[in-house]
């Protein structure tokens, strides 16, 4: 029996010195940091069905990687992004946007068919962007130290991405005519890539602080059914000239979502 339990603690040791020089070939890691948009996605040109309006956002990532050796390895991660319109350049933008004569007249005071006009002094309500992806792809870890300390890691991953966009809502407003406009938000799905790099520091065997760059690209996301109603009312101080029109319309819309994405984050070594 005492011969049976030494053989046993014999083995546990050689299996626990085995285990604990056996490099961890698992990781997961966690970063956050700054969304930079860029083309279509930031612009803010009066083609506002390709326009996205969006500011410097916030973004995040979980990334889970395997590697099949000491340069290669496989990565799936899930990515997130919250970015508001910039209010500012949309109020801007609408300010040179022609309104036709809408479709709908109501009041008792008279309306005649005009020429396209221009508002000014618009605000907007708060909008915001949500994008989240589920990526998959491969890894390649370059040493830049000989004790592999610090490593330089190149990534590229596609997938799929959900996009919601935001609601607008403004009034431009004068002694003469009020004029409101809403957007209704949207969803829509499509495909996805990111490509970029981070530096990846050891502090420990397991643990890692890391700080990267990546690209997020997207293909042109469909944003069906996008209605845009808008509402005109002419001598709102004078009841008996007062006139109140409205005009919709419904479109699809097609919205790629670029982003420059500075992180830091750390990751857990298994």
């Amino acid at each position: 029996m005492k011969k049976t339990l030494l053989l046993v603690a014999i083995l546990f040791c050689i299996c626990d010195v085995s285990a604990q020089k056996k490099e961890s070939r698992n990781s997961i890691g966690i970063q956050i940091g700054p969304a930079f948009p860029i083309g279509k996605f930031a612009s803010s040109s009066t083609d506002f069905t390709e326009s996205g309006y969006a500011k410097i956002g916030i973004s995040g990532m979980v990334n889970f990687s395997h590697e099949l050796n000491s340069r290669w390895g496989l990565s799936i991660c899930a990515y997130g992004l919250r970015s508001d319109i910039n209010r500012k350049k949309l109020e801007k933008s609408f300010e040179s946007v022609d309104f036709n004569s809408p479709l709908f007249i109501a009041g008792p005071g008279p309306f005649q068919p005009s020429p396209p006009s221009r508002y000014g002094n618009w605000e907007f309500r708060r909008g915001t962007w949500w994008v989240g992806g589920l990526f998959a792809g491969a890894h390649y870890k370059m040493p830049l130290k000989t004790d592999d300390k610090i490593s330089l890691v190149l990534k590229a991953l596609a997938g799929a991405v959900y996009v919601e966009s935001p609601g607008k809502g403004g009034i431009s407003s004068s002694d003469t005519t009020v004029v409101g406009i809403f957007q209704s938000p949207n969803q829509g799905k499509g495909f996805a890539y990111t490509v970029g790099g981070l530096f990846d520091y050891k502090l420990t065997k397991q643990w890692a602080l890391t700080a990267g760059v990546d690209f997020l690209g997207t293909a042109p996301i469909k944003l069906k059914g996008n209605k845009t109603i808008i509402t005109t009312v002419r001598n709102p101080n004078n009841p008996p000239l007062t006139s109140i029109s409205q005009g919709m319309t419904t479109k699809d819309i097609k919205q790629t979502v670029q982003t420059v994405n500075v992180m830091l984050g750390v990751a857990f070594k298994f």
